[in-house]
């Protein structure tokens, strides 16, 4: 039995696969369904690129329906993500790449060149930009479709095996790396879903999802999308 928490969002992705659990700016919604197929499709597109379990993603772009595939999809094949504030400095960015060793980072294609500079202490990093609905990463996911390159694995992981990385402020001195377990994810979704009692009939407006997102630690880093959804999709389908 894998403890991969994707293995947890991926049964509820089933359960829910016909209801729409997000939609974006251009009027177009995602349903369970959509969400599994999208992920399976980026997530078979990274491992064509090299990228193993425990391998490190870090992301400094801005939230959107992209950043929510892209989580998912990390997650599901067992790689570790690291979410990063796009108000960080590129000095910011190269200390967070560096000391976490980045397999792979993505960002906007203004940042990108400075990003790849850092090749030179971190050879096997790769970079992918997005730029809304524009970027390196949009192209890899486009053509991955037409091509139906997907994996439907679930990359096994332990408990303890971590799924994502978040930097404190650093407030007393450099940041530090928090590390978040698989087995942290789930709890954590879990208690929140139980303490905001949320129910399935709730949607979440631009206001209140910004409102959420400081509040929710890993999940928030990548969920908080600011798009109306359903909590269904951020935390109960762990639960």
């Amino acid at each position: 039995m894998t403890h991969n928490v994707f293995a947890a969002i991926q049964t509820n992705l089933k359960h829910h696969a016909e209801r729409t659990l997000l939609t974006i700016p251009n009027g177009r919604q995602l349903t369970g369904s959509d969400l599994d197929r999208e992920s399976a499709i980026l997530a078979g597109a990274l491992m064509g690129l090299g990228l193993e379990a425990g391998d490190r993603v870090s992301a400094q772009i801005e939230k959107g329906w992209m950043n929510v595939v892209l989580y998912l999809a990390v997650l599901r094949s067992g790689a570790v993500y690291l979410p990063l504030n796009s108000a960080y400095t590129n000095s910011e960015i190269e200390y967070f790449v560096t000391d976490a060793e980045s397999k792979l980072h993505i960002c906007s294609s203004d940042r990108a060149e400075h990003v790849e500079s850092l090749r030179s202490q971190i050879p096997e990093l790769q970079v992918l930009t997005l730029d809304h609905e524009s970027g390196t990463l949009i192209d890899l996911f486009d053509a991955a479709k037409t091509s139906d390159q997907m994996s439907d694995e679930v990359v096994s992981r332990v408990a303890d095996d971590l799924a994502s990385i978040i930097y404190t402020s650093g407030t007393t001195g450099k940041p530090k790396g928090a590390m978040i377990t698989h087995s942290n994810l789930a709890a954590n979704a879990k208690m929140l879903t139980e303490a905001w009692a949320y129910s399935s009939d709730e949607r979440w407006p631009d206001d209140h999802a910004s409102q959420i997102r400081p509040r929710s630690g890993a999940l928030g880093h990548a969920f908080g999308y600011g798009h109306d959804g359903s909590p269904d999709l951020l935390y109960s389908i762990v639960g």
